[in-house]
Formats: structure tokens, sequence, C-alpha cells
């Protein structure tokens, strides 16, 4: 039963990763792409990132390894699935996919206590909330369009305002989305029991 528990969670969380990454206005299938190449590039998807988590569970993955890592990801599906997309996907949403996993996966105590990822997801909440603290990341191109270049300058803009709050990038980009969401829970801003929020973890 622990098994299917388990599993019911990851596909769930995969899910959300996928939804999360490709939005609505996203259009990356080509006219001739069938069910089966959507299906197809779903399981690309989850298997490559499932792969890609392990190599952050254990211990901090430093910020150009992980912008590689990236880069990697980026390629891999453009390369497997270039049949049937409209584009090639974009290092932003490269990022997003695997920035959301890992998310997900911190928070669900998968990583060991002392290690977080090295980013948080980049996307137009956490662009805005960057600028309102500071920041000085353009309105253009949006996240889903972002080149690696794009991403970087984006990415020190976050971390130079996760810096002045005293918190990392992940622990910054959680408290604004819990936030912007408040049905999802307690103002985690101000609730100073949740542990596994706080700085270095």
């Amino acid at each position: 039963m622990l098994e299917q528990k388990t599993q019911f969670i990851q596909n769930e969380v995969l899910g959300l990763v996928i939804r999360g990454a490709f939005p609505p206005y996203t259009k990356i299938y080509a006219k001739i792409a069938t069910e089966k190449n959507r299906a197809r590039m779903r399981h690309i998807i989850r298997e490559k990132i499932v792969e890609m988590a392990e190599l952050y569970r254990q211990k901090h993955v430093s910020p150009e390894a992980h912008v590689d890592n990236i880069e990697t990801l980026q390629k891999y599906i453009n390369t497997q699935c270039c049949n049937f997309l409209t584009k090639e996907i974009s290092f932003g949403i490269a990022q997003k996919l695997l920035n959301l996993y890992l998310k997900y996966e911190w928070c669900l105590n998968r990583f060991n206590h002392d290690v977080h990822p090295p980013h948080c997801p980049v996307d137009s909440i956490v662009i805005k909330q960057a600028n309102k603290e500071g920041a000085k990341i353009p309105p253009k191109p949006p996240w889903s369009q972002m080149a690696a270049n794009d991403y970087l300058y984006a990415i020190e803009e976050i971390g130079r305002v996760a810096s002045k709050c005293q918190k990392n990038m992940p622990a910054w980009e959680l408290d604004i989305f819990n936030a912007n969401n408040p049905a999802y829970g307690f103002d985690v801003s101000v609730d100073k029991s949740v542990g596994f929020l706080s700085d270095g973890n």
C-alpha cells in the first residue's frame, strides 16, 4: 500500500510540473502530432527530470552545474521530440520543469535536511514580486521564452532580493507563492514554526 501511495503522489506531482511548465498559450505541438506523440513527450519529460533529481537529494549542486543540467534537459527533450513540435522548447520552459520538480521534492522532504535546490522556479509571479522588492528583471522576454542568458540575469536579481530577506531562493519563492495563494494554507512569512522553510534547508 505504501508503494501505491508513493506512486500516486509522484504521478500527481509530475502532472502538476508539466502543466505548470507549459502555459495554455504555449502552442508546442505541430498539427501532425498524435496523442501517442503527446504521451511520449510527457513520458520523456517525466523520466528525465526524475533521473536528474537524484543528483540533488544528497548534496548541494552548484549553480553552474544546475544551469548545465537545465540545458541538458532542454536539448534532450528537443532531440527526442523534434518531429512533432512546432519549435524547440526554450530554456525558460526547461528551467520551469526542473526547478518546479525540485521544489516539490524539497517540500516533500525528499532532500537531505541541510540541502535545498540551487534555484527557484522562474515565472511571472516570481519576476513581478522580485521587481517589487528591488530587482530589475525586464518584462520581455516572458519566462516561457527565456534563453539561458535571460534566465541567468533573472536568477542573479532574484538571488539578490532573497539575500536581502536573509533567505535562500527556494525559501523566498515558497513564501511568495503561499502569500499569493492563501487558499493553500497559512501565511508562512509570519509562521515561524515551519522549520523546513528556514534559511539553509
